[in-house]
């Protein structure tokens, strides 16, 4: 968790906008999804698990394309990367917040 609120905060860093830091830091943690990842009572563990390990190797493939599209030097390939992320990490938010 920590790792990738630093990799966050590095990218809002990195856009020279004192604004998305500040916003970032002012949230925290709780920007994070996987911060939020947890053996439920309700659910097998061994399958909370493997939900776990395919959710965060997501996770990786879609902070590796954000990185590899700023490490290119490609905005366009860097915004669609990131807005992606964000999106996939809104609907998580969304699918753990609903009371079902």
């Amino acid at each position: 968790i920590d790792s990738d609120f630093g990799f966050h905060r590095a990218i809002a860093k990195a856009t020279g906008n004192p604004l998305f830091l500040r916003f970032l830091d002012f949230l925290g943690s709780v920007a994070i999804p996987r911060s939020r990842l947890g053996i439920s009572d309700s659910v097998d563990p061994v399958v909370m698990r493997a939900q776990q390990r395919r959710y965060l190797k997501k996770l990786g493939t879609e902070h590796r394309r954000i990185q590899q599209a700023i490490a290119g030097r490609n905005p366009t390939k860097a915004r669609r990367a990131i807005r992606n992320h964000l999106y996939i990490s809104w609907d998580h938010y969304r699918r753990a917040s609903d009371p079902k």
